[in-house]
C-alpha cells in the first residue's frame, strides 16, 4: 500500500502550528495538528512518587513533576503501593478535556519489529500476523529471547530477517536497562526515557515499503528525522519552496475545515452528522436527499453501508477514541445489524489504534469502543487556541 507522510508549518487562526496527515492510497487516514514548538510527552518515561490513593476506583495519583500528576490504574501486583513511594511511570494516554493523563507501571519501548515490555517474559504477537507467522517467529525468539523482558511481535516482523530482529531485541534490551539502571539511582521527577516524536512513531508504524516518503518544511524537524528515514528506507524531503508553502500545495486548511465540522456529506446525497460530548461521540446518519431507485430497504441499506465506510474513515481521521455511538437509519433486523458491524470491523482491520464493534443496542444504535491515546483533532485545535489565549493574557 503506497503511504506518505506530510508535515507542515501552518498557521491555525493565526496560531503557528505543525499539522501532520498520513495519507494511504493518496487518501488522508491520520491528522494532527500540534503547536509548533509544543512537545507531546506520550510515551515517556517518568520517576514518579504516588501522592495518593484511592482504594474507591483502584487507582492512585501520581506526581511526575512539580506541577504535573497523572493518573495510575492499580491492577495485579501493583495493588500493594502506598502513597511516598517511588516508581517509573510511562504516560499512554494524553490528557483528555477535563482528565488527566493516564500512566502505567508496566511500560514498554518499541522498535522497527518489536516492542518490548518490562512485564516479566513470554512473548505475545500482533494480530494481523497469521497462525504461520506467528509459528514462524515463536521459533526464532526461542534462540535469542532471555528474560526478564516481554516481547511482541509487530505485523512488519514478518518481513525481517531473524538477524534483523536479533538485532533490534539486544538494542532495546539495552535500551531498558538503562531505564532500570536511571529507575534506581535518580532522583523523583526525572525523566526516564524520551519517546520517539510523533512523526518518528508514524514513519515507523509503518511496514517496510509502504512508506515511500516523508516530506516536511520543518528544516529542524527534518535533521531529527533524516537517519530514521535511512533506517526504514524512507525517502526524507525537505520542502523550501517559499513561494508556495507546503501547507498550501497539500490544501490542509481545507483538509482541517472539514474533519472540523459536523456535518460530512456523502456521494449518495446523505450525509454523517457528528457530534462529541463529553462522555462519547455520536455519529447520526441522515438520508438527505438521497432516494434510491427501487424501494426503501434498498435505499436505507445502501445508504447505511455507505455510512458505516465513512463514518469508520472519520474516527480514523478525527481520532476520535472512548465510547462511539452510530445511529444508522433504522436496521429492520439482526441480519442488517450483523452486515453493519462486520463491514464497520472490516474497516476497523485498518485503524492501527485498536477498535471495536461492541453490538446494537435495544433502540437499534450501534455501539464502538476505541482506544483513547490521542486527544481527538477537535481537542487538539481546541488547545491550540487555549495556549494562544493564556500567551496573549
Amino acid at each position: 500500500m503506497h503511504k506518505e507522510i506530510i508535515t507542515a508549518c501552518m498557521p491555525i487562526d493565526g496560531i503557528p502550528a505543525r499539522v501532520t496527515v498520513l495519507y494511504e492510497q493518496g487518501q488522508p487516514v491520520e491528522c494532527y495538528a500540534e503547536q509548533k514548538e509544543a512537545v507531546s510527552d506520550l510515551g515517556w518515561i517518568y520517576q514518579g512518587k504516588i501522592e495518593s490513593i484511592q482504594p474507591g476506583i483502584s487507582a492512585a495519583f501520581v506526581r511526575i513533576s512539580a506541577d504535573r500528576q497523572v493518573y495510575l490504574p492499580l491492577t495485579g501486583r501493583w495493588q500493594d503501593l502506598k502513597a511516598g513511594d517511588e516508581l517509573p511511570v510511562q504516560i499512554i494516554q494524553e490528557a483528555q478535556k477535563t482528565k488527566l493523563p493516564k500512566a502505567t507501571p508496566e511500560w514498554d519501548i518499541a522498535g522497527n519489529y518489536l516492542v518490548l515490555s518490562s512485564v516479566d517474559g513470554g512473548v505475545s504477537f500482533s494480530r494481523r500476523l497469521s497462525g504461520e507467522q506467528k509459528a514462524s517467529l515463536q521459533t526464532l525468539a526461542g534462540n535469542w529471547k532471555k528474560d526478564p523482558y516481554h516481547i511482541l511481535f509487530r505485523t512488519r516482523a514478518a518481513d525481517a530477517s531473524e538477524e534483523e530482529l536479533k538485532q533490534e531485541y539486544a538494542q532495546l534490551c539495552q535500551t531498558a536497562d538503562s531505564i532500570r539502571q536511571k529507575a534506581a539511582t535518580r532522583t523523583c521527577y526525572t525523566v526516564l526515557y524520551h519517546s520517539p516524536v510523533l512523526q518518528e512513531r508514524l514513519i515507523r508504524r509503518c511496514r517496510a515499503g509502504d512508506l515511500s516518503r516523508f516530506m516536511t518544511d520543518d528544516p529542524e524537524l527534518a535533521a531529527v528525522l533524516v537517519d530514521t528515514c535511512r533506517e526504514t528506507g524512507t525517502v526524507c524531503i525537505k520542502y523550501e519552496d517559499t513561494q508556495l508553502p507546503l501547507y498550501r500545495l497539500r490544501n490542509l486548511s481545507a483538509l482541517l475545515d472539514r474533519l472540523t465540522q459536523k456535518t460530512v456529506p456523502l456521494s449518495s446525497g446523505g450525509s454523517l452528522v457528528i457530534e462529541q460530548t463529553e462522555a462519547f461521540a455520536v455519529i447520526d446518519v441522515n438520508t438527505g436527499r438521497y432516494t434510491g431507485k427501487r424501494d426503501a430497504a434498498e435505499t436505507r441499506m445502501k445508504l447505511n453501508r455507505e455510512a458505516a465506510e465513512e463514518a469508520a474513515r472519520q474516527i480514523r481521521l478525527r481520532q476520535l477514541s472512548g465510547t462511539i455511538l452510530i445511529d444508522f437509519i433504522n436496521p429492520e433486523n439482526t441480519q442488517e445489524e450483523t452486515e453493519l458491524m462486520n463491514l464497520l470491523q472490516e474497516r476497523f482491520c485498518f485503524d492501527p489504534v485498536y477498535t471495536k464493534t461492541v453490538d446494537f443496542t435495544r433502540l437499534h444504535i450501534c455501539e464502538i469502543t476505541r482506544k483513547k491515546t490521542h486527544r481527538s483533532l477537535a481537542e487538539q485545535i481546541r488547545l491550540l487556541r487555549t495556549s494562544a489565549c493564556d500567551a496573549n493574557g
